[in-house]
């Protein structure tokens, strides 16, 4: 819902496939969001140019999906907040883009990230079986915070 009104600078919004990378960009255009996108179809140029200006905060949102991290793993400067919209396939991707945040410049950071019992492997990858367990739980919390 943020993300649609008026975005922070610097949210980084992580989807798995192209398809929900299509839904999400047509939503983001529709509501008039400034975002840039770097996938598997975007040419080097341009996915570098959108990476540079992301980190000069001159768009506030950047679509990455996760194709295109597995083929280019460029680093992403500027970066706030991390969406899942979906997670990832490599379990290591989630801690990758985790890496992303702050840059070391004090300014507080924040992840979310998406999901549902259909997602229940791919939940199991990132935080492990018991954790994926009791979060998939039919009495569980809808809300997990995690702390480094």
């Amino acid at each position: 819902e943020q993300s649609r009104e008026n975005p922070a600078p610097g949210a980084l919004i992580f989807i798995r496939d192209y398809l929900d990378f299509v839904r999400v960009r047509n939503l983001l255009t529709a509501e008039d969001v400034s975002f840039a996108v770097t996938s598997e179809y975007t040419d080097p140029r341009d996915a570098a140019r959108a990476r540079s200006i992301f980190a000069d905060g001159r768009k506030r949102v950047l679509l990455v999906t996760e194709r295109a991290h597995f083929y280019f793993r460029r680093r992403i400067r500027g970066v706030r907040e991390v969406h899942f919209y979906s997670l990832p396939d490599h379990a290591g991707f989630y801690a990758e883009m985790l890496g992303f945040l702050g840059d070391g410049d004090g300014r507080s950071s924040a992840s979310t990230a998406v999901f549902s019992r259909l997602d229940a492997l791919r939940l199991e990858r990132v935080c492990g079986s018991a954790r994926a367990k009791k979060m998939l739980a039919p009495d569980a919390n809808s809300t997990f915070i995690f702390t480094a």
